[in-house]
């Protein structure tokens, strides 16, 4: 399994949006990542999850922006 860091584009387990991770924090129990994303109407969100309830999307194409 491929370790999570800042720039990887994450899911939730359970499912989600896609999410960037802007970054991670190993020093930290339970370690997690702070992402962020766009939501359906274009807003900016972020949050911070444990790294074991995400996986790395196997998806490589990116919706982008509305509006783009």
């Amino acid at each position: 399994m491929a370790e999570i860091k800042a720039g990887d584009v994450v899911q939730l387990k359970s499912g989600s949006p896609k999410m960037t991770v802007e970054r991670v924090e190993q020093s930290e129990v339970p370690p997690y990542a702070v992402c962020s994303w766009f939501d359906s109407k274009g807003q900016p969100q972020s949050g911070t999850y444990n790294l074991s309830s995400l996986v790395i999307s196997n998806e490589s194409s990116f919706g982008g922006f509305p509006g783009r």
